[in-house]
Formats: structure tokens, sequence, C-alpha cells
């Protein structure tokens, strides 16, 4: 049976000094042709989303953010429910935007 391995952070903090839109643009200025990360709240990035999602459920802060390599200013962030919500429930659901205008290489993800 042939094994398949976890799937592997692409970068992670440089000695806990860059914060995650600083390694995503470091990132996309080294791999021009990758067009979106994905970074958990730990600060590890991943090109699949689902892979950032399945690390994320293993953290307590279960943020996924998504980064585009395209000149805008904002950052997706997504934040799964870890409970249910009912079908009557008055809650709405949605992504929370937040801004990096300091950083203009960000497009939210549509």
């Amino acid at each position: 049976m042939v094994s398949i391995p976890h799937p592997t952070p692409i970068l992670t903090l440089k000695q806990n000094t860059m914060t995650t839109a600083e390694k995503a643009k470091q990132y996309f200025d080294e791999n021009k042709a990758t067009k979106e990360l994905y970074a958990t709240s730990d600060g590890f990035l991943f090109l699949l989303k689902k892979d950032a999602q399945n690390h994320a459920q293993t953290l307590e802060d279960s943020t996924v953010e998504s980064y585009t390599n395209e000149l805008e200013d904002k950052v997706v962030t997504e934040t799964p429910d870890k409970t249910e919500k009912s079908e009557n429930s008055d809650e709405s659901e949605g992504e929370t935007v937040t801004d990096t205008s300091k950083f203009n290489f960000f497009k939210p993800k549509k």
C-alpha cells in the first residue's frame, strides 16, 4: 500500500519575524506563476485551500486567509464555524475582509 504524505506548507515564518502578508508577498515575488495562496492563523502558507482548511482544523483559531497575486488592497478571511447553524437562524454568514492597504498586491477572491 502506498502512503500519501500529508501536504507540507510551502513557507513558514522566518524566525517568527514576518507577517503572513509579508510571507505571501515574498512567495509571490519568488513564484510569479502562483496565482493564489492560503494562510492559516499559525503563519503557514498553502497552495491548496483544502490543505489550509484541513490544517486550520487542528488549530485553536481556524481562520484561513486567501491571498491572490494581483494588484489590489484587500485580503479575504474565512473563519469556518465549528457548530452548525440551523436553517432558521437569523445570523448571517459571510466573509470578514481585512484592509491591508499598506500592501498593494492582493485582490479578494470572488
